[in-house]
């Protein structure tokens, strides 16, 4: 594989000269239709695809409250099914040989896709007022 953008056809941007690193447009979105974008990165004869901590950020931002720190816990167990770690920094990534990257990217975009719903879902939760509760309440 010696040119990592090829692999995506024109959903791409790359970042250097000697394509080690690309962002990826992909067709998901968040709840509030704001897009999804990947990063791959090429170290070595391996490939690491990450968010550089977008979904992290996103969650942050929803009104999903970070003080309770099980819902990082719930996604990185999500994400954690297909393959994919939420690291120290918030990203989520996974890593492969070059000749596996399609099966990589596969888990990473099920992975994403699942984050995603969770949030939406979490975001509908919060925002839908409990029975039996007034504004005075």
């Amino acid at each position: 594989m010696n040119n990592l953008a090829n692999m995506f056809g024109n959903s791409y941007q790359v970042f250097d000269d000697d394509e080690n690193l690309v962002s990826v447009a992909t067709s998901l979105e968040f709840w509030d239709d704001d897009p999804l974008a990947l990063y791959v990165e090429r170290i070595g004869s391996r490939i690491r695809i990450f968010d550089d901590g977008m979904v992290f950020m996103h969650i942050l931002g929803s009104g999903i409250e970070y003080c309770n720190k099980s819902w990082m816990q719930t996604v990185a167990d999500i994400a954690a099914r297909e393959g994919v770690l939420l690291d120290d920094q918030g990203d989520f990534e996974i890593r492969a040989e070059a000749s596996e990257v399609s099966d990589a990217f596969a888990r990473y975009m099920s992975a994403m896709a699942a984050v995603l719903k969770w949030e939406a879902a979490e975001v509908s939760r919060i925002a839908t007022p409990r029975v039996g509760l007034t504004a005075n309440s």
